[in-house]
């Protein structure tokens, strides 16, 4: 009988390495994919934030040509008139 048994009953069994995770190996893939997905969904929203910004500073370059060009439209259209 106790050939069968180890003689300390305390002891824990030894671990399966088999199934024992080992190095980064032991990352859930599915935690991997959200990362990487989540990295990918960041990384576009900063590209489109900036993309939008560049969009926004050309429209205000824009503005602010087509108001001066109105203006100088104007003063020549006054100065013809005075003459």
């Amino acid at each position: 009988m106790w050939a069968e048994q180890d003689s300390n009953l305390r002891r824990l069994m030894p671990a399966d390495l088999q199934s024992a995770p080992v190095d980064r190996f032991g990352i859930d893939p599915v935690y991997l994919f959200t990362i990487n997905k989540l990295s990918f969904i960041v990384n576009k929203i900063d590209i489109s934030l900036k993309i939008w910004q560049d969009i926004n500073s050309y429209l205000k370059t824009i503005n602010l040509l087509t108001s001066q060009s109105q203006k100088l439209k104007t003063r020549q259209n006054n100065k013809e008139k005075e003459s």
